[in-house]
């Protein structure tokens, strides 16, 4: 989308929550996904669990690669940075 990061949920998480795509505000993967949810705070318990850290069955991607940092969030982005949240596939 360009000049904001983008969160992306994946097709599963959607139509669960019922939020899509969104361009915020972060200069972190963590404060991109709290404004994100700030848009979609249905999103959140999908995502974080209580303590505020992705729940381990999830995948979270920036620009194509998983975060680093999965206890702060701490992963740096760009204005033009992509975060891609995915379910846990089953085999």
């Amino acid at each position: 989308m360009g000049g904001m990061p983008t969160v992306r949920l994946s097709p599963a998480i959607r139509r669960q929550v019922e939020a899509g795509l969104a361009d915020v505000a972060g200069a972190t993967t963590r404060e991109a996904l709290q404004a994100y949810f700030v848009i979609a705070p249905q999103a959140q318990s999908w995502v974080l669990d209580d303590l505020g850290h992705p729940w381990p069955h999830g995948a979270l991607f920036v620009d194509g690669k998983p975060v680093a940092d999965r206890t702060t969030l701490e992963d740096p982005l760009q204005p033009d940075s992509v975060i891609e949240i995915w379910p846990a596939l089953s085999e």
